[in-house]
């Protein structure tokens, strides 16, 4: 085999390699549920591609307090931190932990997302409904999380304008208090 076809097939393979990787992936555009009558497992999209699952642990129990996260290289659990408090949840992914909770007490509209670094936070834009949630920050920019049909909670998209210091982790979390408090529980 000559060099120049072997150089083709390394490329080819790196170009591969790199599409595929979502690990490296912090841009996410779109999630909805794997089922139409349950909202205890959902899909996350980038692009038009399926990169991972936000599953209810205890979906036999009905138990909302604990998520299992699986997408890409990025592995994790979300769980209230203290038993009874649903405003209060800690996120833990690839050895990072996610401090999720209300701005205020008892009002769920906006949430304080803190890697420990960045502090962002995620807000209901009307306060009637959880069909739209957004970040608007002057440094780091902004990210919109709403549902692809107004009133149903199946299928989100959004439209991700944070910059690139942002990771996925705190991503994965907006995208996980939309389905929270989005889905209705039965």
């Amino acid at each position: 085999m000559s060099k120049y076809y072997m150089r083709v097939y390394i490329i080819y393979a790196l170009l591969l390699l790199i599409a595929t990787n979502v690990g490296g992936q912090s841009n996410f555009s779109a999630f909805n549920t794997y089922y139409d009558d349950s909202f205890t497992e959902w899909e996350i999209y980038s692009s038009e591609d399926q990169v991972g699952t936000i599953e209810m642990k205890w979906k036999l129990k009905n138990d909302w307090t604990e998520w299992d996260v699986a997408i890409g290289d990025y592995y994790g659990n979300i769980k209230v931190k203290w038993d009874n408090n649903p405003y209060h949840w800690e996120f833990r992914i690839n050895n990072e932990i996610i401090d999720i909770k209300t701005v205020y007490p008892r009002d769920d509209s906006e949430w304080r997302i803190n890697d420990g670094n960045t502090e962002l936070r995620l807000r209901s834009k009307y306060k009637n409904t959880n069909d739209e949630w957004t970040v608007d920050h002057k440094k780091y920019g902004f990210l919109d999380i709403y549902t692809a049909w107004e009133g149903d909670p199946r299928d989100w998209e959004i439209n991700d304008g944070l910059d690139e210091a942002i990771g996925p982790e705190i991503k994965i979390a907006m995208i996980f208090i939309a389905i929270l408090h989005s889905s209705p529980k039965f």
